[in-house]
């Protein structure tokens, strides 16, 4: 499933896709390459923050409901993955 966006927050996040890692965690990931993992869920909203936030504290977000993006907020604070 990807899902085209308008870009309001960040140069990167024109495409997401919602995809599994190889753990069978649910993730976004970007078409630069950054993911997010759930935070939390409310009701049909899905709270997503960056996958690197333990490691850079990266204040990246995303709120989807259901198949629709809600809101971004904060850009990453760390370069994109390279093998993107």
């Amino acid at each position: 499933l990807v899902i085209n966006v308008l870009n309001h927050f960040s140069d990167c996040l024109d495409v997401v896709q919602f995809i599994t890692s190889q753990q069978g965690t649910s993730l976004l990931q970007d078409s630069a390459g950054y993911t997010y993992l759930k935070n939390r869920n409310i009701e049909s909203r899905i709270y997503w923050k960056c996958g690197k936030y333990s490691k850079f504290k990266c204040p990246a977000r995303v709120t989807t409901d259901g198949e629709f993006f809600v809101n971004f907020s904060s850009k990453h604070n760390h370069a994109p993955p390279e093998n993107t």
